[in-house]
């Protein structure tokens, strides 16, 4: 089962307000994926029912034995992201987005799989990608792909894309992206590069930290300016 297939009915379920349970089954080479709601298994094996309940009140279990390991996993309504990248950096992102509560998607075209995170090959970021999600771009130095990913999460509707790169690159996006024929007025909106807030951030965390920041800010509708001031306590 992919894990785009499941995602954009991941997604739907979570916009309704459902909390879903998904449970990864490792055996060697081969994954299998399910997707619980409500006690009803909406895709995957019946056999992982039995790790619903226990799932639903702990927040995860895992179970290994004669070579298999299964991983369920109560997913609770947040803001669905896709991450996109090859390198620790978009690694990094991930890990953190899930930790932080948003529902996340990984693409990568290398042989990375991340526990916890649905992870699949960039050839299905059409699949991944819809008007509900944000969407990063992040490699360091930037890769041939990055603009082709970019282009098409824009048509489909993402409400956030972020492209990690620097001014100069930035600028041969947004010049590339108005010759393949996006409006200017559409980029500014939908389109955040270079990606995040400016918070000084060096390491792939600050990175992280910045960029889902932004997209926090954004999505809730927040003022960018510091609690302090916002909420003052001498005024």
């Amino acid at each position: 089962m992919s894990s785009c297939s499941v995602f954009p009915l991941l997604v739907s379920l979570l916009s309704a307000g459902k909390t879903a349970v998904i449970v990864y089954e490792k055996r060697e080479l081969v994954e299998i994926r399910s997707l619980i709601v409500d006690g009803t298994v909406v895709v995957g094996s019946a056999g992982h029912l039995q790790y619903y309940p226990e799932a639903m009140e702990k927040g995860k279990v895992v179970v290994e034995r004669e070579g298999v390991k299964i991983v369920a996993e109560r997913i609770d309504p947040g803001i669905p992201l896709v991450v996109v990248g090859s390198g620790n950096i978009s690694r990094v992102i991930a890990l953190t987005a899930k930790d932080a509560g948003f529902v996340t998607v990984y693409l990568t075209d290398s042989q990375v799989r991340l526990e916890g995170v649905l992870t699949n090959d960039l050839a299905t970021v059409e699949q991944a990608v819809n008007k509900e999600t944000a969407v990063v771009v992040a490699n360091e130095g930037g890769r041939e792909y990055d603009i082709d990913v970019v282009d098409k999460a824009l048509k489909r509707g993402a409400w956030y894309v972020g492209l990690m790169a620097s001014k100069t690159r930035a600028k041969m996006a947004v010049e590339e992206l108005l010759r393949r024929g996006h409006k200017k007025d559409d980029l500014k909106s939908r389109l955040h590069t270079p990606a995040g807030l400016d918070i000084g951030s060096r390491t792939p965390g600050e990175i992280a930290v910045s960029i889902l920041s932004e997209i926090v800010a954004l999505k809730r509708g927040g003022t960018f300016r510091p609690m302090s001031e916002v909420k003052s306590p001498w005024v």
